[in-house]
């Protein structure tokens, strides 16, 4: 009768790789400094220049461009770390080390536009400086995921640090808001009399970018003590080839559909119009919240708790499967939206809007993370299919899709505004809505959603890559690199044997 050890049938066995506690800590630590540092930015970036003079026009110029580089610099750097030789300590590890320390730099240059030179002259510092800050995001970051394929051939010690790499990066995400919360007015004039000096917001926003992009430079570094424990040396083949090889990728293909069908939608809780437009204010601790304030309020409050809750996904996908979990959370989030829509957010049922969506929020951290699980698993696939492991281009495509669904979700939200004839040039300080918006802006940003999540079950449906299939595919895999190891010393052995 075979016995079980560690839940794994004897088979089985051969193909796990025990990740040490210290390890889950280094790759969910690194994931937590990329997330405080892009969402810093995100967050803080635009809004300071405005603070500080420069024209809006150059802030959207630099977005622009940053979008449609890009559409480039993604499948090229996935391509260039594909092709990158195998070090001593890794593929990944050294670029992951090299990369952290320019993006915290970077970083907090970006806060420090010279005022005293003119327009162009800033125009061309942000350029420069955004586009070199991207490069080298994209290189940690899809290095980074790359590196996740690869310290466990083991779906489930895979699935494990996904999963508690996107709880830090929910948290890391949901700091920067917080700090918005606290960088306002009142506080400011508060803290400049408790400190006897003047403090203005353009200083404090700076220190903290100083402090993020060398705490955050510091957590992104922690990944380089990973190890990879999956040894594959592709032969070299033209980029057009790689990207055909990668194309055999029937899983990913299929992920990045739903991605894109599912991010053709609208969302109210990341859309600063609605709560600037509607009369939608939140009465808490004797206080009132509305506008911006509760935008941001808003944010906070449904993304910490789905960070708390991301570990279950771990728990729930072992059980179901992660397509499952993808498919079961797509519906999920289409019928609370559904009944968010019925309950309305005028006076007091914005509270319980409040907490729907944050049970939508949690579902969503859990599909992201299924997704990820899957496309980290995609990968063996691939490499069974035509011997070749290709991490990098896997993660690139799938994170230009991402920027590619982002793009699509604030476009569709441009076009929808325009409809609905929405000016966002405040009055008196006051953004007003016209009838038009007031009437559709509640069941197009609520409903918009319910579409998109419809459309985004289909291709999910079609994944087989799951159960008995990846089972064999995994032994199989596990076996031929066993005998492509063993070869490699035989060889070795030989060319020693000859030199001497």
């Amino acid at each position: 009768m075979k016995t079980r050890k560690n839940g794994l049938l004897p088979e089985k066995q051969k193909n796990r790789a025990e990740i040490p506690v210290r390890e889950y800590f280094f790759l969910s630590g690194g994931m937590f400094g990329q997330a405080v540092v892009s969402g810093f930015l995100t967050v803080f970036l635009f809004l300071f220049y405005n603070r500080i003079g420069i024209k809006p026009w150059i802030s959207g110029l630099v977005l622009g461009i940053s979008k449609a580089w890009d559409g480039v610099n993604d499948p090229v750097i996935g391509a260039l770390i594909d092709r990158k030789k195998q070090g001593a300590k890794g593929k990944f590890n050294s670029l992951i080390l090299g990369t952290a320390f320019p993006v915290g730099v970077l970083s907090v240059l970006l806060f420090f536009v010279p005022l005293h030179i003119d327009m162009y002259a800033q125009c061309v510092w942000i350029l420069v400086i955004y586009l070199g800050w991207d490069v080298l995001y994209t290189f940690h970051d899809i290095s980074r995921w790359s590196l996740t394929a690869r310290v466990t051939p083991d779906e489930n010690e895979r699935s494990k640090i996904v999963t508690y790499s996107k709880t830090l990066f929910e948290i890391g995400l949901a700091l920067p808001k917080i700090l918005l919360l606290l960088v306002d007015e009142k506080n400011l004039i508060k803290l400049s009399s408790l400190t006897g000096y003047p403090v203005t917001y353009e200083s404090v926003v700076r220190l903290t970018a100083a402090v993020i992009g060398v705490a955050g430079a510091l957590a992104m570094s922690l990944t380089f003590m990973a190890k990879e424990r999956i040894s594959v040396r592709n032969p070299p083949q033209p980029f057009l080839a790689d990207l055909k090889t990668t194309l055999f990728n029937k899983t990913l293909l299929l992920l990045l559909l739903s991605t894109l069908l599912g991010s053709g939608v609208l969302n109210l809780g990341s859309n600063v119009y609605f709560f600037n437009a509607v009369d939608a204010r939140l009465h808490l601790f004797g206080r009132e919240i509305s506008g911006t304030n509760l935008y941001v309020f808003f944010g906070v409050f449904i993304s910490v708790p789905a960070a708390f809750c991301a570990p279950l996904a771990h728990t729930i996908g072992k059980k179901i499967g992660m397509k499952n979990l993808i498919i079961l959370n797509f519906f999920s989030n289409s019928v609370l939206s559904t009944i968010a829509y019925f309950i309305g957010f005028r006076g007091s049922r914005l509270t319980v809007v409040m907490l729907l969506m944050t049970l939508t929020s949690i579902t969503k951290t859990w599909q992201r993370i299924a997704y990820i699980s899957l496309v980290t698993d995609s990968v063996d696939y691939v490499e069974w299919k035509t011997g070749r492991r290709m991490e990098g281009e896997t993660f690139a495509l799938s994170s230009l899709t991402g920027k590619l669904g982002t793009g699509l979700s604030t476009f569709m939200a441009g076009i929808t505004l325009s409809v609905l004839k929405f000016n966002p040039a405040p009055v008196n300080g006051v953004v007003s809505a016209g009838a038009l918006f007031q009437k559709w802006v509640w069941p197009v940003f609520m409903l918009g959603p319910v579409a998109g999540e419809i459309l985004g079950i289909v291709p999910v449906l079609f994944i087989d890559y799951t159960g008995s299939k990846k089972e064999r595919i995994v032994a199989e895999l596990t076996e031929r690199r066993a005998q492509t190891s063993e070869l490699g010393k035989i060889k070795q052995t030989e060319r020693v044997e000859t030199k001497t």
